[in-house]
């Protein structure tokens, strides 16, 4: 909205309350057609189906849905922009990086714009669960929480996206710091800003797994859940977009985005 575009946000139930946003409802098992996208140029997907054992079919039904959306984005002459993930890869540990890996492969061959981000700063996903853990009074490490990671702020994403579509860039391009910080170093910067004195755990990889899946079997809720773990195990540290780079594009460092982030509470 900043750069002066109408955005319209398609999402589940009646929609959100953002001023200046319009609100469409969609479904990834529901029928999308041409129609749905009527007075729209781009469209962002990052909507995602999760895996687990009560819902083992997602990466059909996420490949279903993607090929839906792409085919009528295509009738309505809509660009696509595919929200992926440095966690996809072919040899991915976590079915997340696998499924991400292969949306990746379908829409390679398409004229689609493929954004592989890096660990988004803001309130969710796992930088939100570590700060519930802290609030909790503790941080499980696993292995000591060496795990490399690159981030990448809402605003600066956002920014890498416009950029790339105002210069009309496809392709796979790598949105992330290019510095390289370990997860703990995350975690402690983190309590620091937020007053906390969390204790930190470390614990093995093996038995963390064990427990987050027997966790999840019962319905419990852990700050890491067996796809974090997964995606930590395999990170792999990955070159930011060199495109974007030319083009004066820079991601902020996890130092100037931490005394900005904040969370609020979720409703129940």
């Amino acid at each position: 909205m900043r750069r002066g575009y109408r955005v319209v946000a398609f999402a589940r139930g009646s929609g959100g309350v953002t001023e200046g946003v319009e609100y469409r409802r969609y479904e990834m098992d529901s029928e999308f057609g041409p129609q749905a996208l009527a007075g729209i140029d781009v469209i962002i997907h990052a909507a995602y189906i999760r895996w687990s054992r009560d819902n083992r079919d997602a990466a059909e039904r996420n490949i279903r849905a993607t090929r839906s959306l792409y085919d009528a984005a295509v009738q309505s002459g809509v660009r696509v922009v595919f929200l992926s993930s440095l966690s996809a890869r072919e040899n991915a540990k976590s079915q997340y990086g696998v499924q991400k890996y292969a949306l990746e492969r379908m829409l390679s061959e398409t004229d689609s714009l493929i954004v592989r981000a890096g660990l988004v700063v803001g309130d969710g996903g796992l930088i939100r669960s570590l700060y519930l853990s802290m609030r909790s009074g503790f941080i499980p490490l696993i292995d000591g929480g060496s795990q490399p990671v690159q981030v990448i702020g809402t605003e600066d994403l956002a920014a890498a996206i416009a950029l790339a579509l105002e210069e009309g860039l496809g392709g796979r391009q790598n949105v992330c710091s290019e510095e390289i910080i370990p997860i703990v170093e995350i975690a402690h910067s983190m309590a620091m800003q937020f007053h906390l004195r969390p204790r930190y755990i470390s614990v093995p990889w093996g038995p963390a797994y064990v427990v987050a899946a027997l966790a999840e079997r019962l319905g419990l809720s852990l700050p890491l859940t067996t796809e974090n773990l997964m995606g930590l195990r395999a990170a792999e540290p990955e070159r930011p977009s060199s495109a974007l780079f030319d083009l004066g594009w820079r991601a902020l460092p996890w130092a100037t985005l931490l005394p900005a982030l904040s969370f609020e509470p979720k409703a129940a």
